[in-house]
């Protein structure tokens, strides 16, 4: 199913006659597409740290063909055809919309860690008598400001529209769709950080384009650790679950023991995911005033 998902997105892609730069672009562009295939949020932190750099290769090749006027022959081409400028204006609204979202991931990242550091204070100070409550408050400021980032993200969907799966021809061989494509796959980038850090599950059989998740799924209870396996936020919930159950059993300390170190490996984790962010968005707003430059001098 992936490749053949693939395979249809690079056929109906850019013209044989593209520049080398954006033959290369929309190479990186499909290779993130590919990788989303039979995916489920929220990856884990080396799933998403690989995401990360498919996404930086992209805008690295993206910027180059811009930097370097090959944008000037993707609109040419189109020019002709009848491209309209408030689509290259739609282009560089979505490119904003983009940048304030890494702003918003980053400020949820922010959050983590700073209910991860007093919830970890206050385990190696009391023991077993810790207080969870001040994790719990934590964890509902970070549902507050997860909310306000989909609510952000729900403008994209409305901008742009799944523009991966319709079959307009005219649209698929152009450098417009291009660049549109680009920032889509970057909003599914930077929904998937999201997810990692806001314990958000959703199953995707296949690349789907803009499927928002925005339903913020409270820590609870399962039946045996083996279903969380691989995901950090959830082993910390599940640790702190268990342990708010049996605080005065034999094995509390080796507990919280353990819930610590799974702590200190999502910290590290968050900011490891945090250059990767700040580099992205440096990447975007770069590529935005290359992208200017040539619209001005252009048209």
């Amino acid at each position: 199913m992936a490749n053949t998902s693939t395979n249809n997105i690079r056929k109906n892609s850019l013209p044989s006659t593209s520049h080398p730069l954006l033959v290369t672009t929309e190479q990186h562009l499909l290779r993130i597409i590919e990788s989303f295939q039979g995916t489920h949020l929220p990856f884990s932190h080396v799933a998403l740290s690989h995401q990360f750099s498919c996404l930086k290769a992209l805008d690295e090749s993206l910027g180059d063909a811009l930097h370097l006027h090959a944008y000037q022959e993707g609109l040419a081409c189109e020019k002709g055809g009848g491209i309209k400028v408030a689509e290259l204006e739609e282009i560089l609204e979505g490119s904003i919309i983009l940048l304030d979202m890494c702003g918003g991931i980053k400020d949820c990242y922010s959050q983590v860690k700073d209910g991860l550091k007093e919830i970890e204070s206050s385990m190696r100070r009391k023991g077993v008598e810790y207080d969870i409550g001040e994790y719990i408050t934590s964890k509902k400021m970070l549902h507050k400001m997860v909310s306000k980032c989909f609510k952000e993200m729900k403008k994209i969907k409305k901008h742009y529209g799944n523009m991966l799966h319709k079959n307009d021809s005219a649209m698929h061989d152009s450098f417009l769709h291009l660049l549109k494509s680009v920032q889509q796959v970057t909003f599914e980038v930077l929904q998937s950080s999201l997810c990692f850090i806001s314990h958000t599950k959703a199953n995707r059989s296949k690349f789907s384009g803009w499927s928002l998740i925005s339903k913020f799924l409270k820590a609870k209870k399962v039946s045996g650790e083996e279903e969380i396996e691989g995901y950090l936020v959830e082993k910390i919930d599940f640790g702190l679950a268990q342990l708010m159950d049996s605080k005065k059993s034999s094995n509390s300390m080796m507990k919280i023991q353990n819930v610590l170190k799974n702590m200190k490996l999502l910290e590290a984790s968050i900011e490891e995911l945090e250059q990767e962010l700040e580099c992205v968005f440096r990447l975007l707003l770069r590529n935005r005033v290359y992208l200017l430059n040539n619209v001005n001098s252009y048209f």
